[in-house]
Order: C-alpha cells, then sequence, then structure tokens
C-alpha cells in the first residue's frame, strides 16, 4: 500500500493486466505536501531552488531501484498533477536516452498563470 498513488483503479487495472506499479512520492510535493514537511509552503516549485531539476536525481535513483529489482522491457511512466510537471522537465532538460516507452500525464499542472508566477 502507498498513499502516494490516489488512483487505485488504474492501479488495479494495471496489476489485471501483469505490470508492476511503483509510486514516486516527491519530497515536498503530494504526500509530503500535505504533511507540511517543508517550512514554506507558497514555494512556487513546491523546493527550496525553485527549479524542478532538483527532482530529476529521485527520478534516476528511482529508475535505477526498479531496474535492480527485475529486468523489465518496457517502463511506462504514469504522473499527476506537479508529478507530471516535474517528469516533463526531467524528460525535456537532461540529455539522454529517453527511460519511458510512454507516458501518460493525468492532470499535469503545466498553467503557471493562475499561480501568479510569470
Amino acid at each position: 500500500r502507498n498513499d502516494a498513488f490516489y488512483h487505485p483503479h488504474v492501479g488495479e487495472m494495471l496489476a489485471e493486466r501483469g505490470y508492476d506499479l511503483f509510486v514516486l512520492n516527491y519530497r515536498n510535493v503530494g504526500a509530503s505536501r500535505r504533511a507540511q514537511l517543508f517550512d514554506n509552503p507558497y514555494l512556487n516549485s513546491h523546493c527550496e531552488s525553485a527549479d524542478f531539476g532538483e527532482y530529476h536525481e529521485e527520478i534516476d535513483k528511482a529508475l535505477e531501484r526498479i531496474g535492480s529489482l527485475k529486468a523489465y522491457s518496457h517502463t511506462l511512466a504514469y504522473a499527476h498533477s506537479t508529478g507530471g510537471t516535474i517528469l516533463i522537465d526531467y524528460l525535456l532538460r537532461e540529455p539522454r536516452t529517453a527511460p519511458f516507452d510512454g507516458l501518460v500525464l493525468n492532470s499535469p499542472f503545466v498553467d503557471w498563470a493562475q499561480g501568479g508566477a510569470t
């Protein structure tokens, strides 16, 4: 059980089809944010540096960990809200071979205009 994945119907569907599901809950985002594990709740990007690149290492480490468990032939990313924005940033800014065969963005947080940022 992982409280960071709030789409149990998607998890159940993936499990029924033989997929393994791994959840990455970025620090200061999602469940961490609700638990008030950081000082400034008004940070635009939810991280001290105001740069989503701060989370790229977490994605790399999660992919390394998943790869150490089993040799998967395909990897699909499913990202929600700010997680979608972080993943988009990761894929656009880091020069690498794309680590994912597919990408699902569920309500990615991509419009800063309503939040007051420019």
